[in-house]
């Protein structure tokens, strides 16, 4: 999902844990005991690209 960070230079996406979108599939459900791995992409100033750090969150 494109998302603009703004002056703050943050965002938040609100996922519906029933229903989390995966890319080339339909939505699926967070079962408990799942590991899930976000991490996100974004240009940086002068037009280039980079990476966030990655965070991985169990759910129960």
């Amino acid at each position: 999902m494109v998302q603009n960070s703004g002056s703050l230079g943050a965002f938040a996406i609100p996922i519906d844990l029933t229903a989390v979108p995966i890319a080339n599939g339909p939505p699926i459900a967070l079962q408990p005991g799942d590991t899930w791995n976000f991490q996100a992409w974004f240009r940086d100033v002068g037009n280039t690209n980079n990476f966030t750090d990655g965070v991985s969150v169990m759910f129960f």
